[in-house]
Parts: C-alpha cells; structure tokens; sequence
C-alpha cells in the first residue's frame, strides 16, 4: 500500500509541476521588438553637392506598427544635426519608403556626413543610418 501511495504522491507531484510549465508557457507574452529600418539608398559613401536632391529608398517593419519616420542629416566628425528632418508618416507594420532628401544649406562645408533614419513605433526607436560626403559647390568666375 505505501508503494501505491508514494506512486500517487509523485503522479500529482508530476501533474502539479507540468500545469505550472503549461500556465508559464501559455501566460509568456512576446517581447515587443523595436521597429526594423534600413537603407537601400543612398549608397554607403555615396557623393553629393551643396542644394543636391538625395532620393532615398528605405525598407521599414515592426510586430506592431510603424507610426513615423525621421530622416535627418548630421556631420560625421561631431554629430550635428545639420538642417531641417523629413518626417514620414507610416502607419503600417512594413512599408517602403521612396522620398527625396534636399541638402538645403548652401554654406555647407564640404566632408562626412551622415543620415540617420529613425523609425517610431509608439513605444521603441530603430535606427539605421548611412555615411556620404558632401564636395563643395566651388564655382569660377
């Protein structure tokens, strides 16, 4: 009889600690992931002039949706922000972005730069960015 006791406590000793597992696993929620954003375009160490127009391709995703996204341009050396941002709205959980990216400063030294584009979720930021020079615009007269 004890044998048959001891069998009984280990099943429900068995049955306890798997509903436990089952109630863990099940109750587990997923991680929210920050959005996924990337540049098709502009090339990585691509060249442009002051007043240029970039066009800029971007591949941008998330398990939720991608409310916005900022694109800014910012000098390598220091990390300025240089300029005004495009600000894209998305409202989607995976889109791809074509727009144009106008380097409007005409005093704009010539050098590295770069630009970052961040996505927004609602809740996390991704970021993604690309490295390009700027040549002076020299004109002669």
């Amino acid at each position: 009889m004890n044998n048959n006791i001891l069998k009984l406590r280990l099943f429900l000793m068995f049955l306890s600690i798997s509903s436990c597992f089952v109630i863990f696993v099940s109750s587990c929620k997923k991680k929210d992931q920050a959005p996924l954003i990337n540049f098709n375009s502009p090339y990585e160490n691509s060249t442009f002039k002051n007043m240029d127009t970039i066009p800029l391709q971007l591949m941008v995703s998330d398990d939720r949706k991608v409310e916005n996204v900022v694109i800014s341009l910012y000098k390598s050396d220091n990390n300025a922000p240089i300029g005004s941002s495009v600000i894209i709205t998305v409202n989607k959980k995976e889109d791809e972005i074509y727009t144009d990216f106008i380097i409007n400063e005409p005093t704009l030294p010539a050098g590295s730069y770069y630009l970052k584009a961040q996505a927004f979720d609602g809740k996390q930021y991704g970021n993604d960015y690309v490295y390009i020079n700027i040549q002076s615009d020299t004109k002669t007269i």
